[in-house]
This record gives C-alpha cells, structure tokens and sequence, in this order.
C-alpha cells in the first residue's frame, strides 16, 4: 500500500466460531494493533470495516462447514473494536444491511446507527433484498434503496465495490457513477 501512495488500508476485524468468540475477541484487538503498527511504520492508516454476522459463502465455496461469524457487525462492536485500537471505521451499507437480516433489525435503523459513530469512508454496491449474500451489484442493478444510503454518506469518501460478473468490469464502475450523479438531480 505505501509503495502505491495508498493513504491507508481497509481490513476486516476477523471470523469466529461461536464457542471462542470472546476468547477470540482478544487475540484480534491484538492483531488489529499490530497491523496498525505496520501500517504506520509504512506511512499508511488502517481502517475497520463493519461486516455481517453470518456468511454462508465459506459454506458454499467449501472453506468450510459452518458459516462465518465476522467481529464487527454490530454498532456496538464497532465502537468497542475502533476504540480499543483507535482506528477509523468505514461503513459498509450490504453488510450492515445483511447484519439487520440476521438479527432482525430494521435496516435503516441499524445504518443510521452505524452513521452516528461518524465513519471516515463508505463503501456502496446494490443487493437483492431476499439475498443471505453480499452481491456487490452495480448501482442501480439490485433492489436496495440506495437513494437512502447516499442520503446518509454527506461528503465523506466513498468506494464503490461493485462487479456484474466474477470480476469487475469497467462498465460496472462508470454505471454506477452515472446512477450516483443522477441522484444529485
């Protein structure tokens, strides 16, 4: 990331099986602080991203098993992982969206929640809403209510992380650029 000029670098906090997720807890505190540590050493921040709770896509790759228990999905989390390693957080709108899924929250509340704790950056894509997954769709290629979710952004900086296929195409990009300009008319 330094050598390309990266300002920092985006990281998820960490899985868990259930059983050892507070033993757990610890050791990725812990290793969140020395990726910090590098990533300064190296002239670059690190930023906490918040994701789901459950993720069946190990399951279906056959990585594993069970399903995915990702630290950092909820608001509370969040605020205790960026304050124990003092590093910004970036909102991800699918994952909050698929955390308010599994725990039976109304998303927009969940996302406004997550807004309070005042992320540096945002990242966005469209998703069906009966999905378990995080599509990563082009804007304005699913069904989320992303004139919501820009409503939320302000001017912070925004990543698009978008793809129509197995691998992102150009085109996916420039769509959704074009569909984010056309909510500011």
């Amino acid at each position: 990331a330094s050598e390309i000029g990266a300002e920092y670098v985006i990281t998820h906090p960490g899985s868990f099986e259930e059983k050892n997720r507070e033993k757990l807890f610890g050791t990725m505190i812990e290793n969140m602080l020395i990726a910090k540590a590098f990533a300064s050493d190296n002239s670059v921040g690190l930023i906490i991203e918040n994701l789901f709770y459950k993720d069946f896509w190990p399951v279906e790759l056959g990585i594993s098993k069970k399903p995915y228990h990702w630290f950092g999905c909820s608001t509370e989390e969040i605020k205790e992982i960026t304050k124990a390693t003092r590093t910004d957080f970036l909102m991800d709108f699918a994952h909050a969206f698929l955390t308010s899924k599994s725990m039976k929250i109304d998303y927009k509340k969940i996302m406004k929640d997550f807004v309070k704790l005042k992320p540096s950056m945002f990242h966005i894509s469209d998703g069906t809403l009966a999905s378990g997954k995080d599509e990563h769709l082009p804007l304005g290629k699913g069904e989320y209510d992303l004139p919501f979710f820009v409503s939320l952004i302000g001017k912070k900086d925004v990543t698009l992380e978008v793809s129509s296929g197995k691998m992102p195409r150009i085109a996916d990009f420039t769509g959704s650029i074009e569909y984010l300009e056309s909510l500011k008319k």
